[in-house]
């Protein structure tokens, strides 16, 4: 790997010249967590420059400061992560019926939340399953008693 070189005229900015001769803009920052994060830019083929790569940086700064979150751009790339065959077979319930070859589903990539999101919205679930159960057996309860006063009613007259 070629070795970043500091952009003269802008703080945070780096390039890295490659072997066929264009170059890698990069620029850093730090995220919310106070980690020094890498972020590439683009190909001076494809018509990024150093400027681009300073107001991409200054615009995600900005974001971070004045919203306390990070840009979109950058969220979507930590969203994707890759699950193979096998970790969406255990999380599959019920019956389910393959319609493409493995290798398609393997070679598929699958944008799973962070944990922390998979595991408030298990909660979530989780609480209005219980809620359905609940409602269910004070519902049926509620069945047991009006036969108990009917029956009653019956018996009285």
């Amino acid at each position: 790997m070629a070795k970043r070189i500091k952009s003269k005229k802008y703080t945070g900015i780096y390039y890295r010249e490659l072997e066929d001769g264009d170059r890698v803009f990069e620029f850093t920052y730090k995220d919310l967590e106070g980690k020094k994060k890498w972020i590439k830019v683009g190909l001076k083929s494809h018509n990024i420059n150093e400027a681009f790569a300073n107001r991409k940086r200054i615009k995600t700064i900005s974001k971070i400061k004045l919203d306390g979150d990070e840009p979109d751009f950058i969220k979507k790339r930590k969203l994707v992560q890759e699950i193979s065959l096998n970790a969406v077979a255990n999380r599959t319930v019920g019956g389910v019926q393959g319609k493409l070859p493995t290798y398609n589903i393997e070679s598929l990539k699958i944008i799973c939340p962070k944990k922390n999101i998979m595991d408030a919205f298990t909660n979530l679930i989780d609480a209005i399953n219980n809620n359905q159960k609940r409602y269910l057996l004070e519902l049926m309860n509620l069945l047991q008693i009006k036969e108990v006063l009917l029956l009653k009613m019956a018996t009285i007259k």
